[in-house]
């Protein structure tokens, strides 16, 4: 396979969400402890799973686009991971990101 001349490319596109960047569920659940929600980072890893997979099936009627399947994702998490209502957006994810601590 041989790559395109670099001066022709003009658009470089990356898939970030799982590929470049990955969700630590270990400072979610740290974030979320310390609002008094017992969560545990293997439950929310599982949920994710379970979540993109469902989200990733073609709906007959639901979220078509990536801004609208990234509004049903947080909560379909929280809900597999039995935290409903704790990572809906727009003000649980909020709630949640302004306490995680900067990435090491």
């Amino acid at each position: 396979m041989s790559l395109p001349d670099p001066a022709s490319v003009s658009t470089l596109l990356l898939d970030a969400g799982g590929v470049l960047v990955k969700p630590s569920f270990a400072r979610v659940a740290e974030a979320l402890r310390e609002r008094g929600v017992a969560a545990e980072p293997a439950a929310l890893a599982a949920a994710e799973a379970r979540a993109k997979k469902a989200l990733d099936r073609p709906p007959s009627s639901g979220p078509s686009t990536d801004q609208e399947r990234g509004w049903h994702y947080c909560p379909r998490v929280g809900s597999l991971a039995e935290l409903a209502g704790h990572l809906d957006p727009p003000g649980g994810v909020r709630r949640i990101s302004a306490r995680l601590p900067p990435a090491r």
